[in-house]
């Protein structure tokens, strides 16, 4: 297999669409029989199909590269000036990432399995440094809604295709008033009962939908201390409410900014999902949100909590069906624990 190695800062925008996705490096050095390379260096292969590559069908840098090499692809790609201490993120980064794996690789027989369980903390503080990061009204956050607003549309392309078009009414009338689906849910009711009759209808047309998996982000306002003091990192939360996230982090940020008071904290969520419905393509609001719908009865875990310099308390969620402390679970929008017995 033909391939280059160059450093990263030297790249040009014809070489994009031969560079590997950071996700596959190891397996393609590998079939080029290369032991290592400089963290400052990528791979490019010239036969590299589209799908291993960093761009998407469209010939635009596909959302999950990491986010400070993505920003720096996508400058490189529209001939915008490049902050180079972009680079030095992404390349730091790295470094330490390089140094957990190498120690895992060398010595897996030896390590414990708190420490291979803590190699994935990286993943998770990604994501708030990801959020942490972001500046609305950015040319970054520009290029970003960019990005996800066609990573949500071409992803929920077919979507139409599911629905009759009462079902697909049905959904347009959430985006108009969804009080009528939530507060029956909020006051206690759950979906089976009568009078959360229109909350059922439309959960069972979102059944109808393929799930969307991936990284979702919501901004939101919570009581004050309710993230941080009340719920920790390692809670069990549960979600008995439609609720709604975007593809788009600084869409989310957003709304996170929104109607803050002193007696509110913002809240940013980062959410790892499985059955979340990608519904943008299914109504004019939606598309514009790139929108990721979740559906009531569903649970997550807290993986991080942070505050920022900002103010906004960032938090990690990941959904999850196991639950190995039922003692542990609170309702994610007021803090109380929730009783099983």
């Amino acid at each position: 297999m033909y391939y280059k190695i160059i450093s990263l800062n030297s790249l040009k925008v014809r070489d994009i669409g031969f560079l590997v996705h950071p996700k596959l490096n190891r397996i393609y050095l590998k079939k080029c029989r290369i032991k290592k390379i400089n963290i400052d260096e990528v791979l490019l292969i010239p036969s590299l199909s589209k799908k291993d590559s960093v761009l998407d069908l469209f010939n635009k840098i596909k959302m999950d590269i990491p986010f400070s090499m993505r920003i720096f692809l996508q400058n490189l790609q529209t001939d915008k000036a490049i902050d180079y201490r972009i680079l030095n993120i992404y390349s730091n980064n790295l470094k330490e990432i390089d140094k957990k794996i190498n120690l895992y690789n060398n010595s897996e027989s030896e390590i414990s399995p708190c420490f291979k369980k803590s190699l994935n903390i990286r993943n998770y503080n990604c994501h708030t440094s990801d959020m942490m990061n972001m500046s609305i009204d950015s040319y970054q956050a520009t290029l970003e809604q960019e990005t996800a607003l066609r990573t949500a549309l071409e992803h929920g392309i077919d979507m139409k295709s599911y629905l009759t078009s009462d079902q697909i009414l049905i959904i347009k009338d959430y985006t108009i008033n969804p009080d009528i689906y939530n507060e029956i849910l909020k006051s206690g009711y759950c979906l089976d009962d009568p009078k959360s009759s229109f909350a059922k209808l439309f959960d069972e047309t979102l059944n109808l939908l393929p799930e969307y998996e991936g990284i979702t982000y919501r901004g939101t306002q919570s009581s004050r201390g309710n993230y941080g003091e009340v719920i920790k990192k390692g809670d069990f939360l549960y979600n008995d409410v439609f609720v709604s996230s975007s593809v788009s982090i600084s869409i989310a940020k957003k709304f996170a900014l929104t109607n803050s008071s002193k007696f509110t904290d913002s809240i940013m969520f980062a959410i790892k999902g499985r059955t979340g419905v990608n519904i943008s393509t299914l109504s004019p609001t939606f598309k514009k949100e790139a929108e990721v719908l979740f559906r009531p009865n569903i649970y997550f875990k807290v993986k991080s909590i942070d505050k920022g310099k900002d103010d906004v308390v960032y938090v990690v969620l990941s959904e999850t069906d196991d639950i190995d402390n039922m003692d542990n679970v609170r309702n994610m929008y007021d803090g109380q624990k929730l009783s099983f017995y």
